[in-house]
């Protein structure tokens, strides 16, 4: 038996990549039963995505922001210890947690003894150990890096990406001594018809949420300087994702958003994806060079060409299919490009290169084959 807990989700949240992650069990270990423990509203997403699973209720308190967030970690601590104690006393040996708070993590790695291999999935939480936010992330990376440096036969790690892997132990040197596999972001593919772009407007569409911290500000304003033009008509501005509150301020009527600041289902946000033209993306390294991007996955299923700034997360995989689309050094130059291809319309050849190449990272290559055989070793308890 394979077990697999979401301590920290509820409802929407993480729903792509929790299911692909678990397809990917599924995939490795065919005739081995999964159960999944997860929030009920969260298990609701999922009926649907996944067969021959067993799903096991647990109660996940998602009250945010302040304290709340230190009674959000510590419920998560108990959940997990909770979890652990069940498959104890089944003699089970190996559990997935899919994401973990920071301050939960350091109470783990603390104070919960476990003769159960516990495998942590990381994601923009490695973020915090740059200490390059707020105040209270700050305390998160402490925490975080505190739980990181402590070493534990029974706990291991996914990383998800190889350049965060590398940001990683320049961050954290003492993290090479941790056991660890790094797998690329799983994610549900679907194949694509091949889109005619020239006779539609151009739609330029920023994925994920919206937030100061992705500089989506910077859509805004390049929408807005396109809309008092002659050519306005000849494109469209969206925002695919939830707009986080920070964005006040900065927002307009010249780009499409959920205006109620909360989720869209997936069957919208698919809509608006289908309509797309190119994935807008502003992020640095500064805010990015630790987090893996499920809107990056987003785009490449869709096979949307991309405008972003470098940072190395995208880099990596366009350097390795030979470019996904134009990259900029700064926002600035990104909008430039924008204002050009609005006013003359997109260069075809490029565009068809550039998705051609983005249709590669659907498909297995040799570094996703080397970390497969790591990721066996690791369902097999070789390392």
């Amino acid at each position: 038996m394979i077990y697999v807990a979401d301590i920290s989700s509820v409802g929407i949240q993480h729903e792509q990549f929790n299911a692909s992650f678990i397809h990917l069990l599924q995939q490795e270990n065919p005739k081995e039963p999964i159960t999944f423990f997860a929030d009920s509203t969260h298990i609701e997403f999922q009926k649907n995505k996944l067969d021959n699973i067993k799903f096991e209720e647990i109660n996940i308190y998602d009250r945010r922001g302040g304290l709340k967030e230190f009674i959000r970690a510590y419920l998560q601590f108990k959940s997990l210890k909770t979890i652990i104690r069940q498959l104890e006393a089944k003699n089970e040996r190996h559990l997935f947690v899919l994401l973990i708070h920071p301050f939960a993590h350091f109470l783990f790695k603390n104070f919960c003894k476990s003769n159960v291999r516990t495998t942590l999935v990381m994601h923009g939480e490695l973020e915090s150990l740059k200490f390059n936010k707020h105040f209270l992330n700050k305390i998160w990376g402490w925490f975080l890096k505190q739980a990181m440096q402590i070493h534990k036969t029974k706990v291991s790690y996914i990383i998800l990406g190889e350049s965060i892997y590398q940001n990683l132990i320049k961050v954290l040197p003492d993290f090479t001594g941790q056991t660890s596999v790094v797998i690329d972001h799983p994610y549900p593919f679907t194949d694509k018809a091949e889109k005619e772009i020239t006779s539609q407007r151009i739609v330029f569409s920023s994925i994920g949420v919206a937030t100061i911290h992705k500089y989506t500000q910077y859509l805004f304003e390049v929408a807005e300087q396109v809309m008092k033009t002659d050519f306005k008509n000849n494109c469209k501005f969206n925002i695919c994702g939830r707009v986080y509150r920070d964005m006040d301020g900065h927002l307009n009527n010249y780009v499409h958003y959920k205006q109620d600041f909360g989720y869209y289902t997936r069957e919208e946000l698919d809509s608006l994806l289908d309509e797309s033209s190119f994935a807008v993306f502003y992020y640095s390294n500064a805010n990015y060079s630790l987090c893996a991007s499920g809107a990056f996955w987003d785009a490449v299923n869709v096979e949307l060409p991309f405008l972003y700034v470098h940072n190395d997360y995208f880099d990596y995989y366009s350097n390795a299919v030979g470019g996904i689309g134009m990259v900029f050094d700064t926002p600035a130059e990104l909008n430039e490009y924008i204002l050009q291809v609005a006013r003359y319309g997109i260069d075809t050849e490029d565009y068809k290169r550039f998705r051609s190449n983005i249709k590669k990272l659907k498909l297995p290559n040799n570094e996703l084959v080397k970390n497969k055989n790591h990721f066996d070793k690791l369902l097999n308890n070789d390392i």
